[in-house]
């Protein structure tokens, strides 16, 4: 395929032809079983460099204007016509790019569910930051919920992305250890 996309910040591999990147996004969208927002897409594809971002919304602007992607609320569904595109082209892109976006974009799709679980807010306390981390349940309110003082945005920032992606962990850990029993996944 001719290289006719934007190739700022693509690292060796990634796509270099728009019609690569709108297989891809028709791929990716397609291999999802709910709508992708478009802020998960985008970050899971253009994030690693496989895709040049500015190419990427293009991609994306045009699979909606044509019919091949439905947008609704700021999420993508695919059509048949987006599904016969996913279907016939996805093998003309590189496997490595195909594996490396698919699991990045469910990465950061249930990095997205679970941070609507799981609430995080950072703010600046004396030198450092505060980090209020907590799980709530829709039908019993809170179930649990901590605060840790780190000392800098990117240690807060890792501790709200690690809290996002492992509560459901810590939790068990943390009830393990004040209740003395072993908890495991089954009984938690």
């Amino acid at each position: 395929m001719e290289n006719d996309a934007f190739v700022a910040g693509i690292v060796p591999g990634g796509l270099t032809s728009h019609s690569e990147v709108k297989i891809l996004c028709c791929y990716l969208v397609n291999i999802q079983e709910q709508p992708v927002s478009h802020d998960v897409l985008v970050s899971a594809v253009s994030r690693d460099g496989l895709v040049n971002y500015f190419e990427l919304v293009s991609a994306l602007t045009e699979l909606t204007d044509s019919g091949q992607l439905s947008l609704e609320n700021g999420c993508y569904s695919i059509t048949e016509s987006g599904k016969q595109i996913a279907t016939l082209l996805a093998g003309d892109l590189p496997f490595s790019v195909r594996s490396k976006a698919g699991d990045s974009l469910r990465y950061m799709a249930e990095h997205e569910r679970r941070s609507h679980d799981n609430k995080v807010e950072i703010r600046r306390a004396g030198s450092g930051y505060e980090v209020k981390c907590s799980i709530s349940d829709m039908t019993e309110g809170p179930l649990y919920s901590l605060s840790v003082y780190v000392p800098s945005l990117s240690a807060a920032n890792t501790v709200r992305d690690n809290f996002i992606d492992k509560a459901e962990q810590l939790l068990r850990n943390d009830l393990s250890l004040l209740t003395g029993e072993n908890l495991t996944e089954d009984n938690t």
